[in-house]
């Protein structure tokens, strides 16, 4: 099983209490029939880069099963940033508190009326548990990979079979979640609410300065003739309107 385990990222620090107690409940609902934990190894599922709204871990479970058999199980686990480390900001988005009335509530809502129609689909991940602990919510997910599935590279983007599947997926949600309303009304009204919200502008703006000084540093690497003095015009006379303008912008994207 050791050979089996990449750890995508060697830097990431990883909580105590992430241990195979933490697991008990999982595993007695999962795997009845296992007798006991042979080993347990958490490491990161995915590289520095690819997820800045949380963690995500894959764990490693050996276990030993009522028939001597050994039998090797993996999850994912999905917990919220320490605050020290951009925690405290994405916590006032509320992300996690709406994934998880997802995941309890409207995803499990979603597949019942599909099988009340005739039809067995799956939306997301099973979610095994759903937990908050000192203030922090964190999930249990199966893990997807022993499925077939991977993550694609996001700088090359999806092939057109992939994101034909993608938007399949998407039009599940969508007429799912459209006949769910219908049924039972509105929904929680975070739900109206996308990623940027009013009360979360100045998080968006003082992202839209970081950028705005990386990127005039990348235009001098460019090779331009006289790159100094684009640099120096860069939103120099407009700056405030611009940031409102970009906020508008990314506002109306995610509420039309």
């Amino acid at each position: 099983m050791t050979d089996e385990i990449e750890n995508l990222n060697k830097d990431l620090i990883i909580p105590d209490w992430i241990n195979e107690k933490y697991f008990i409940e999982v595993l007695a609902k999962d795997e009845p029939d296992h007798v006991k934990v042979l080993k347990f190894t958490p490491v990161a599922a995915i590289p520095p880069g690819e997820n800045f709204t949380s963690t995500m871990l894959r764990i490693f479970i050996k276990l030993e099963m009522k028939d001597g058999s050994i039998k090797n199980k993996t999850y994912i686990l999905k917990i919220m940033l320490p605050e020290d480390r951009g925690g405290k900001d994405f916590g006032d988005f509320g992300l996690f508190p709406k994934e998880a009335k997802m995941y309890d509530t409207f995803i499990p809502a979603f597949e019942a009326l599909y099988k009340e129609a005739g039809w067995d689909i799956q939306l997301a991940p099973k979610c095994l548990k759903t937990e908050e602990r000192n203030g922090e919510i964190h999930f249990i997910f199966e893990d997807l990979r022993v499925k077939g599935f991977a993550n694609m590279d996001r700088t090359t983007g999806l092939d057109m079979e992939h994101m034909t599947a993608s938007l399949h997926k998407l039009a599940e949600y969508h007429a799912a979640s459209a006949v769910f309303e219908e049924k039972n009304g509105r929904y929680p009204e975070e739900f109206y609410e996308g990623f940027v919200t009013r009360s979360c502008k100045k998080f968006h703006i003082d992202g839209f300065r970081l950028k705005e000084r990386a990127f005039k540093k990348a235009m001098l690497t460019w090779g331009m003739k006289d790159a100094q003095k684009y640099v120096d015009k860069f939103l120099s006379k407009w700056s405030h309107p611009a940031e409102d303008l970009l906020f508008f912008l990314i506002l109306l994207i995610v509420t039309v």
